[in-house]
């Protein structure tokens, strides 16, 4: 006899425990579904790999779960959370009411996979190279420089044509395997799966910059326009994510919403989308890491969000979200990546949130990763308006034989000026 110590179900209600049958026996036969009974030695490997296909097949929660707002309204605070399934490595955005014990109420207000917008009218936006820096361009075959074009099909199996690998990956699901003459990888959902990326919400709130000086080191800095910017932020909240379909997405988070405002695709992860395609795809990386959201002054206001790729390429962007309904392709503000500089690595961590310096510049500070070309762990601080190095501090730790980076960096007020 053998038994299983440890079982589990599908808590659909957040209670905690099985109080619904369809919890535990989905499929009506009486048994609990995550019993798996083995009476002769000779069922073991029949029942367990039942037991796997089901842990396979799961959709489960993923990255984090982020609130609407700073402040608990009873019946009016939406949660969102991540999800992904390492069945075919496909993800999607839920939204759900939060209760005031913190935890999520059961009922799907909405789903993000089920409010797309059809393929061609998504808003998809890709960065490419121009000179020295990136800059964005529509999603589209037009669009692409002819370098990148000839990358995204590089490698794939005869038939894959451009047009049709452009369109897949903005969501066309007509020609995947099970369609007649379908050869592209089949998906759940046309959102990639979200394992890393913890949701970043943006709402009509500020972060006090309004107690600022007019100036500091001789340089304006926006104080008395703050408040009014901050009035002035859309309404509804905006989530923001990144996704192993090689997009940080953006949506309405509100409870009436759930559509997608765009996604954007990051340079330093273009060079493999082709890979996506593939009915023998397996798991790789591209915007994995967490979105950070702050507010920055150049003559004028504006919100930004800034992304590592995470495991899924070395470096980090920054987006102009001021208006994100009205996201185009003026809206990138920057990318830093290995080519930028060889010292940046794969970034685990996060960047800081943009901080006015006593120079009276907004910066970002940001660990260089790891895996960098001289594997050192080293810390950039960026200008937070256009990506510009404005210091590289080299800790002297790690070599190619004892390699080291560093993660996470923030900017800290130690004598409170």
């Amino acid at each position: 006899w053998f038994a299983a110590k440890y079982g589990g179900f599908n808590d659909t209600n957040n209670s905690g425990t099985p109080d619904q049958t369809t919890e535990w026996d989905a499929n009506g036969d009486g048994v609990p579904d995550n019993y798996f009974l083995v009476t002769n030695a000779l069922g073991l490997k029949a029942q367990l790999q039942k037991a796997f296909d089901a842990i396979i097949a799961s959709s489960r929660p993923s990255g984090g779960v982020s609130a609407s707002g700073a402040r608990y309204v009873v019946g009016g605070t939406l949660a969102y959370q991540a999800k992904f399934r390492n069945d075919d490595w496909t993800g999607d955005l839920e939204a759900h009411n939060l209760n005031s014990d913190g935890t999520l109420d059961a009922p799907i207000i909405w789903t993000a996979s089920g409010k797309l917008p059809a393929p061609a009218s998504r808003k998809i936006f890709i960065s490419k190279p121009s000179g020295s820096s990136y800059v964005a361009t529509p999603f589209t075959v037009a669009g692409l420089p002819t370098a990148m074009q000839t990358s995204l099909t590089v490698g794939l199996p005869s038939g894959f044509v451009l047009a049709d690998v452009v369109n897949y990956l903005r969501g066309d699901q007509s020609k995947e395997v099970g369609h007649v003459g379908g050869i592209y990888r089949t998906r759940t959902t046309v959102i990639g799966d979200i394992l890393d990326s913890t949701p970043a919400v943006a709402f009509r709130s500020g972060f006090g910059y309004q107690n600022l000086p007019a100036t500091i080191n001789s340089v304006a800095t926006g104080a008395g326009t703050y408040q009014a910017f901050v009035a002035a932020k859309p309404l509804n909240p905006v989530v923001y994510v990144g996704s192993n379909d090689g997009m940080l997405h953006a949506f309405d988070g509100a409870a009436s919403g759930g559509n997608e405002l765009f996604g954007y695709i990051p340079y330093a992860v273009s060079g493999k989308l082709g890979r996506l395609t593939q009915p023998s795809y397996t798991h790789t990386y591209f915007v994995n890491g967490s979105p950070v959201l702050g507010d920055v002054y150049n003559g004028a206001w504006r919100t930004t969000v800034i992304t590592s790729m995470g495991q899924g390429g070395r470096g980090l962007f920054a987006l102009d979200v001021t208006n994100p309904s009205g996201f185009g392709a003026g809206s990138l503000m920057w990318e830093f990546n290995d080519t930028t500089d060889a010292d940046m690595g794969t970034l685990i961590g996060t960047p800081s949130v943009p901080t006015l310096t006593q120079d009276g510049k907004w910066s970002v500070a940001v660990g260089n990763g790891y895996n960098s070309a001289r594997n050192r762990a080293e810390m950039f601080i960026l200008d937070a308006n256009t990506g510009a190095k404005v210091a590289e501090i080299d800790t002297g730790a790690g070599s190619s034989t004892t390699p080291n980076g560093m993660s996470s960096a923030v900017i800290a007020d130690t004598d409170v000026d």
